[in-house]
């Protein structure tokens, strides 16, 4: 699986280059962290994650984290102006290590929400694993984040040049393509490039949507 995976972003990698979109170098980090802040700090997600407290401080933490775990990830820009970012995994991908979840916010995290904070988070994590799964089943290629600015404006306007290049890719070769977002209007944005709403669920014990798209 891991080679077949390593041969996929290969491949892509090659086919983001060409069409002028940029890949994540570590110099970049803060960059991505900024564009994710000004994205989602008014997502319901979000929100409901931090109890509605100092949210900006729990998306920069929660960012950071998955960031420094993503090693393994396809993240890029839309250009040297690093206006819109997409991150993309495959399902194989084991995202959450322990040790360098505590290195890189895990520890802030915890101290700024305790036990609660923990118990929404793994609450929300397990939902969405067993929504992906049930949508996608084992091999697919899965878009974690997706940011440009403020607003569903600026994810419209991003949506077809920097998602289609990944989709039309797993399109040709029969690769399901998979997408989580938490409002009516990210399924908008989403849409624009191919993908469809299959599943609609609630995050227990809150309101927030879960919206399950598949290409």
């Amino acid at each position: 699986m891991k080679k077949k995976r390593n041969a996929e972003f290969d491949e892509i990698r090659q086919i983001l280059k060409d069409r002028g979109l940029l890949i994540l170098e570590e110099k970049d980090y803060d960059q991505v962290i900024d564009i994710v802040c000004k994205t989602f700090e008014k997502d319901e997600l979000m929100i409901w994650l931090s109890e509605g407290k100092d949210v900006k401080t729990y998306v920069r933490h929660i960012f950071n984290i998955v960031l420094h775990l993503s090693d393994e990830a396809l993240v890029y820009f839309d250009s040297e102006e690093r206006q819109a970012l997409a991150f993309w995994m495959t399902s194989d991908i084991k995202l959450y290590r322990i040790r360098k979840l505590l290195e890189n916010g895990g520890k802030e995290l915890i101290k700024l929400g305790g036990f609660p904070f923990l118990k929404r988070i793994f609450s929300y994590q397990f939902s969405a694993a067993k929504l992906k799964q049930k949508c996608s089943g084992n091999h697919s290629w899965y878009l974690y984040i997706f940011a440009a600015g403020e607003g569903n404006n600026q994810r419209l306007v991003f949506a077809d040049p920097m998602i289609k290049p990944v989709t039309d890719f797993c399109w040709e070769r029969g690769i399901p393509c998979y997408g989580e977002v938490n409002s009516v209007l990210d399924t908008i944005a989403l849409k624009q490039a191919g993908f469809q709403v299959r599943e609609v669920n609630t995050v227990p014990k809150c309101s927030v949507k879960q919206f399950s798209l598949l290409i």
